[in-house]
């Protein structure tokens, strides 16, 4: 199993710290942690970490009369229903489009007219590990914070890189350590010299998951490319409080995503407390 890596804008500066909310029998410390999934946040009961639609962007588009876009831009919010030649990126997203009216014409190879239309489009991130901190600016911020959660713990800044390297690593070495014991976090069928993991970490944008295009407001290719780059790390506005910064690890299996089978896992942290403060 082997490891590769992008990187996100981690907006942070040289006297920032990353906190961890924990209880004390998950402190690094004391031999474990946990990581998450999206389908853990959306369906846990736990009320301080539940998210029921974590992950998830919805598009409302509205547009009265002609309206003239890009077909980069059609084909980017709308890949299941392709009407152009273009390319657009290609991003690890699960997206549906529901068009409750669909009228258009082209009038060159670049542009499509719109007219009239209406649609939804549920774009949804795919399902991985993740693990969530808050940006400190000194030790224990957050104390109080997290009701359920009776410890902390730190890293520095400078630390950021390194600590989600060795954490990726650590994920891996856990895949395959449950899978001597019969413990399948992916399909079975999979050979675990196949795997790879995909590594994005970024802090939290605060801001609406449900957007709406319409003619005053209209949504630019490049607005588009950075939504759907992102949907990892969105979240509502309510939660800004937590000042979030978030590792997302994606597995992948001879190109193709592979979304595990657990909804969360713990694994050793005694390589982590290195980083410990």
């Amino acid at each position: 199993m082997t490891q590769c890596h992008e990187r996100h804008n981690t907006n942070t500066d040289e006297n920032m710290l990353l906190e961890k909310s924990c209880k004390k029998s998950r402190h690094a410390n004391n031999g474990t942690i946990r990581l998450g999934t999206f389908h853990e946040y959306r369906e846990t009961e736990i009320q301080q970490i539940v998210d029921k639609e974590e992950g998830i962007i919805k598009l409302y588009l509205n547009f009265e009369g002609d309206v003239k876009i890009s077909l980069e831009l059609f084909d980017a919010i709308s890949p299941d229903l392709k009407i152009g030649k273009t390319s657009p990126p290609i991003f690890p997203r699960k997206t549906k489009s529901f068009f409750h009216n669909l009228s258009y014409t082209q009038p060159d190879e670049d542009h499509v007219i719109l007219n009239n239309v209406s649609a939804t489009i549920i774009t949804e991130a795919y399902n991985g590990f993740v693990f969530c901190m808050s940006k400190a600016s000194h030790a224990g911020e957050f104390v109080g914070r997290f009701p359920e959660y009776d410890d902390y713990w730190n890293i520095s800044e400078s630390s950021i890189v390194e600590f989600g390297d060795t954490l990726g690593h650590i994920l891996l070495e856990e895949i395959g350590t449950q899978r001597t014991k019969g413990n399948h976090i992916i399909p079975e069928k999979i050979p675990l010299e196949s795997i790879e993991l995909f590594s994005l970490t970024s802090s939290i944008t605060y801001m609406e998951r449900e957007i709406r295009v319409t003619n005053e407001e209209p949504l630019s290719i490049e607005d588009t490319q950075q939504l759907l780059s992102h949907i990892e790390f969105i979240k509502p506005i309510k939660y800004e409080p937590e000042k979030e910064f978030r590792y997302h690890y994606l597995l992948i299996a001879n190109g193709k995503l592979i979304e595990p089978n657990a909804k969360f896992l713990i694994v050793n942290s005694e390589k982590l407390r290195k980083y410990i403060l």
